[in-house]
């Protein structure tokens, strides 16, 4: 691996976003900013402008580069991104794969046919629209990510039908 921003000990591995990523959602901001600036005469650019200038510290807050990771570990995929923090479990997903779609890359988690099961008995527990989806904000290439995903899900679950345990 080529990137410096994958922390690795003998548990597990962290891969932080990108801070190309963020500084790119900084130009964007500014860009907006500017063009709510250059209507400030009108009633509709001070709104534009005071909306703006009171999202973007939430925003960069939110996708600092320290508040968005995926850890590896021996149980399962974390996944923080955007203030929120979940963890799913290697005996629930079969793999991962690259998708586009409309220039935005994304990796699709491919779950078992068991957990499809669990959670379709239980719809209090529904999924938020990422849930299947890991966004494209990390220092590693899509692909090199996917890769890496799909290489520890297949050996965190061929250690556990090895060692007799069940896999559901």
């Amino acid at each position: 691996m080529n990137t410096p921003d994958i922390l690795e000990d003998t548990q597990a591995v962290l891969i932080k976003s990108s801070i190309w990523k963020l500084l790119w959602l900084i130009v964007l901001f500014a860009v907006l900013l500017l063009m709510a600036l250059a209507a400030l005469p009108s009633v509709a650019g001070w709104l534009a402008t005071l909306f703006l200038a009171s999202l973007s510290p939430i925003a960069l807050y939110i996708y600092r580069p320290g508040a968005s990771y995926l850890k590896l570990h021996a149980h399962g995929l974390d996944i923080a991104a955007a203030g929120r923090k979940r963890t799913i479990r290697w005996r629930d997903v079969i793999g991962f794969h690259v998708r586009e779609e409309r220039g935005d890359k994304r990796i699709g988690i491919l779950y078992s046919d068991d957990y499809i099961l669990r959670n379709a008995n239980q719809p209090w527990q529904t999924q938020d629209t990422d849930a299947d989806w890991i966004r494209d904000l990390y220092a590693m290439p899509m692909k090199e990510l996917c890769d890496t995903l799909n290489r520890w899900v297949t050996s965190k679950n061929a250690s556990t039908e090895q060692r007799g345990l069940p896999t559901a």
